[in-house]
């Protein structure tokens, strides 16, 4: 990885944090890049990845660089946020396609409630209730720290052993301290596509500041957060704690997938 000459200098990373700071609550426009991915696969269990390649076509880099610069119309922004919503809940299924599934199962998801409520078992010590989804996407597994399917084979297994699922606490700027959990879902790890499920106490995190939506879906009252035209936060409150799915960094699970999701939420044994 290569980085500009600036952000190896202290005032250099202060800008970078500035910037990001000053994005806080505008609408973040997503360019994937045209990745050709050669000798990308996923190892087997115990075993080391061979060299993976990154290359890109140089027409398509120019195009998106082209759409990256593009200047984002106020108008534009508002539109993409506001679709997303609108998207998150059309009966037609993710992007307008329609994909055969089980009777009851939502079109690209898979019923796991059995290692949704292994990961609750493990929280066992979380001082709140804890939920997991009924449904994840197809093809994704839970992280676990018993299996050590999400664990880099070069680092020993110690350093995971309690990071899934994950227990913590987490401080607001007051000093208040909350009480948290994670659990991580592998969708795509040559690509480092993770999606995840959030509980804490901290009823009001910055996370979850102006949502851009809500939706009644299966009873639950879900607040939708989009970013460039994706749903990346879906969180549903109860009396003593939030809840929400965290999309990938990229936006990869669909939509409708998103709120699904996170209607399926159910409470761990």
């Amino acid at each position: 990885v290569q980085t500009d000459n600036n952000l190896h200098t202290g005032d250099g990373l202060e800008n970078l944090f500035n910037l990001v700071l000053n994005a806080d609550g505008l609408t973040v426009k997503s360019i994937p890049f045209p990745a050709i991915l050669n000798n990308c696969v996923a190892p087997a269990p115990g075993q080391t990845p061979p060299p993976c390649y990154v290359n890109a076509n140089q027409g398509a880099e120019q195009q998106v660089y082209k759409e990256f610069m593009r200047v984002t119309k106020p108008s534009e922004a508002k539109a993409s946020t506001t679709g997303a919503a609108n998207k998150s809940v059309s009966p037609s299924g993710s992007g307008g396609h329609h994909h055969r599934s089980a009777p009851g199962v939502p079109a690209g998801l898979t019923p796991d409630p059995t290692d949704g409520q292994a990961q609750a078992a493990a929280l066992h010590h979380v001082p709140f209730p804890v939920y997991y989804p009924k449904f994840i996407v197809s093809g994704s597994h839970y992280c676990s720290a018993q299996t050590g399917n999400c664990d880099d084979p070069q680092q020993p297994a110690s350093e995971y052993a309690k990071s899934y699922p994950r227990a913590y606490a987490i401080r607001d700027r007051q000093g208040h301290r909350y009480s948290a959990y994670y659990m991580t879902l592998e969708l795509n790890p040559v690509l480092g596509e993770y999606y995840g499920v959030q509980g804490t106490t901290w009823m009001n995190p910055p996370l979850l500041d102006h949502p851009s939506a809500t939706k009644v879906v299966n009873g639950k009252q879900l607040e939708l957060f989009a970013a460039g035209g994706n749903l990346m936060t879906v969180a549903w409150k109860t009396p003593k704690a939030v809840y929400w799915i965290e999309n990938t960094l990229a936006g990869t699970v669909p939509n409708k997938q998103m709120v699904q999701i996170a209607a399926s939420l159910a409470r761990g044994g």
